[in-house]
């Protein structure tokens, strides 16, 4: 069962300063190049802060290598920072000190950190090769045309203009979704646990 985290932490006194959180492997399936490319354009035409926490494990060193060259050029109203691998039991608590978890993936089985994200409270920015689409329509998150390479940014204006409020209610109906979601899974594990017991 999900923890429900209070929705007063999920308030900030204003998005000054968009915190994103991104946990995952670093390599090219996961993206986090063309996350950071993305940033860097949008650097150049806001007045916002964005900071971007990377959290996981370097998979494939000559990837981060171009991701490390993309970071030194980008400008100062977005800042990047690798932060190791994270520990699981630490995990709840850093979802709850960012706005927005994100990962642009080119593909997911499921994306277990997704859902965790989610179950924290917190919405997400991700890519529209997850089995987590429906977020859009939920209003927990959003959801990125990979396609599309004006899409990512288009939607970092967004989160970056949206008002408390809003965001508050995007908080709410991650925790809201992912229970749901927990419930509906634990029902379906039980009818197949008895289905195939009668066989």
């Amino acid at each position: 069962m999900p923890s429900l985290v209070g929705s007063e932490m999920c308030i900030r006194d204003s998005f000054k300063t968009l915190k994103l959180l991104y946990i995952s492997r670093i390599c090219d399936h996961k993206n986090l190049l063309f996350l950071i490319k993305s940033l860097k354009q949008l650097s150049n035409e806001i007045n916002n802060k964005i900071e971007l926490n990377i959290y996981g494990f370097i998979e494939e060193e000559k990837y981060w290598e171009k991701c490390k060259n993309e970071i030194i050029s980008i400008s100062k109203f977005v800042k990047i920072t690798y932060r190791g691998v994270i520990q699981k039991i630490d995990k709840t608590e850093v979802f709850q000190k960012h706005h927005f978890f994100i990962l642009m993936s080119k593909s997911e089985n499921f994306g277990h950190v997704i859902y965790e994200s989610l179950s924290s409270g917190r919405p997400v920015i991700i890519s529209d090769k997850t089995p987590w689409n429906e977020v859009g329509k939920k209003q927990c998150g959003y959801v990125v045309n990979l396609n599309n390479n004006n899409d990512l940014n288009a939607v970092f204006k967004t989160a970056l203009s949206i008002d408390q409020d809003k965001y508050l209610r995007m908080c709410k109906n991650a925790l809201e979704f992912s229970k749901n979601f927990f419930l509906k899974q634990h029902y379906i594990d039980k009818f197949s646990f008895l289905f195939f017991q009668d066989k």
